[in-house]
């Protein structure tokens, strides 16, 4: 089950476009030349939603916090699980219960 919630609502000015169906492999060097730059925490001054989500689980919560312009440029302020696993890497099956 996921949760979602919105600290303040954007208005849509266009449609969202159609996917192609199609996986691209994805090198790490391109993920990294998408990065922003911010900081953990920062939000950009151009943003004017918040929105934080929860994917719970029976004895774990995966939660994302994403700011937002009003063009849908999105930003990725924080996330994490609760509770916290104090480690990068982990599945559902070897995440830490309390």
């Amino acid at each position: 089950m996921a949760i979602g919630f919105v600290l303040k609502l954007g208005i849509r000015t266009r449609p969202i476009a159609k996917q192609t169906s199609g996986a691209i492999a994805l090198t790490a060097g391109q993920v990294a030349s998408r990065s922003n730059g911010l900081r953990k925490g920062e939000i950009p001054v151009r943003c004017t939603t918040l929105t934080g989500f929860v994917d719970v689980h029976q004895e774990l919560l995966y939660w994302v916090v994403m700011a937002w312009e009003p063009d849908f440029t999105g930003y990725v302020i924080d996330y994490g699980t609760f509770p916290d696993q104090r480690r990068a890497f982990f599945t559902l099956e070897s995440a830490r219960k309390r």
